[in-house]
């Protein structure tokens, strides 16, 4: 079953089915928002990879959250790890 996620540059909003309730409660920051009847995260790299460890690939990336995960993995984390490698060295 498909979960959809997508960002509106300020939340990530995922969609899920009343089968996948329980799983989308176990990400840290989830709030339910009745209006547009989707879990409402912070946009974050952390809540990125709390929700792919949650869904797997049952998640399914939309083009804004894609972008986003990407700049961050570009401009963040990558040299974040690089830094840290380079610091056990």
């Amino acid at each position: 079953m498909s979960v959809p996620a997508e960002t509106d540059g300020k939340k990530i909003f995922v969609q899920t089915g009343y089968a996948d309730l329980a799983r989308a409660q176990e990400v840290p920051g989830s709030k339910w928002d009745k209006d547009l009847r989707v879990f409402r995260y912070p946009l974050s790299w952390a809540t990125c990879v709390a929700l792919r460890g949650v869904f797997g690939d049952d998640l399914e990336i939309g083009p804004n959250l894609r972008e986003y995960a990407a700049w961050e993995l570009q401009r963040r984390v990558g040299p974040a790890m690089e830094a840290r490698q380079n610091d056990q060295a």
